[in-house]
């Protein structure tokens, strides 16, 4: 297997640079989708690192993608977050069971892809939490999902997108990692793509690993999916450095909380003054442009 040591400056493909954008709301599927976003990742708790959206997120969601689509262009596909808390990916068998049932759930609801990933706490790759995800989403699912050959599919609809998510940046190599997702395919789940910032806190600050993680996935089926810290400004760089030729981002804004009524010292919790995360319409387009440009 490749190494993850230095590595020269990748050469940038050809293919269109796919972009992805992170939301945790109707609101930001809307503005992904008219600013001409491939995708969309859907989550709850972003300020967590991203949690499972509600099942009323997730058909909201759908039926937004459809409904603000520029004419002309190809429908944005919807992926699922599935992590059913905040900390380490090192799942209990009460918390995988949970997330077959939201992996099934979302399914049902109408989801193009999934988004999800286990390690061990020895920081590799956990295939048999996997494999259970993708073989109990069958009893989660009333749309049938089930494994076949080497994909996830679900009765009467095309298989499930999968992405295995940001676990890879905490792995303990992520460039065996890459083997070992792709190796999944063999025993029923097939993972389209890998979301890293090349275990750096950005990805502009990553592009070192990603470069090698996109050179060892040259021999896999495997697309590796930059993300963590992509803005308007550095996406051309971390496309151009680590030859990536999809982008994951947030684009977060801020909207002001409303003040409480005068003499009320009642708290929501702890960020109720803060105002809450929203997804910014002039940072997503701006990024996007910027990507298809580098």
């Amino acid at each position: 297997m490749p190494g993850t040591g230095p590595v020269a400056a990748a050469v940038p493909g050809t293919d269109p640079v796919q972009t992805e954008v992170c939301v945790d709301s109707v609101a930001g599927v809307r503005v992904a989708a008219a600013a001409g976003a491939d995708r969309v990742e859907l989550c709850s708790a972003l300020e967590v690192g991203g949690l499972t959206p509600s099942l009323g997120l997730i058909e909201a969601a759908v039926d937004a993608a459809v409904e603000v689509r520029p004419t002309g262009l190809a429908p944005m596909a919807v992926h699922v977050l599935i992590r059913c808390r905040p900390g380490d990916f090192c799942y209990a068998p009460d918390e995988l069971a949970l997330m077959a049932r939201d992996a099934g759930a979302a399914v049902s609801a109408g989801a193009d892809g999934l988004v999800l990933g286990a390690l061990t706490r020895a920081g590799s790759v956990d295939a048999p939490a996997l494999l259970r995800l993708a073989e109990q989403c069958r009893i989660g699912s009333r749309a049938g999902l089930v494994t076949s050959g080497n994909s996830v599919e679900s009765g009467g609809r095309d298989a499930p997108a999968v992405t295995f998510h940001r676990a890879i940046d905490v792995s303990a190599d992520p460039v065996a990692a890459l083997w070992d997702i792709a190796a999944l395919a063999d025993a029923g789940l097939r993972v389209q793509r890998v979301l890293s910032s090349g275990q750096a806190r950005s990805a502009a600050a990553g592009v070192p690993v990603l470069a090698a993680m996109v050179r060892a996935a040259e021999q896999l089926p495997l697309a590796v999916m930059a993300g963590a810290g992509i803005r308007p400004e550095n996406v051309a760089g971390v496309i151009a450095g680590s030859g990536v030729r999809q982008v994951h981002f947030s684009a977060r804004g801020r909207a002001a909380a409303l003040a409480p009524p005068a003499g009320s010292r009642a708290s929501m919790g702890e960020q109720d003054s803060q105002g809450y995360g929203i997804t910014d319409p002039d940072a997503v387009a701006a990024t996007i442009t910027a990507a298809r440009a580098g």
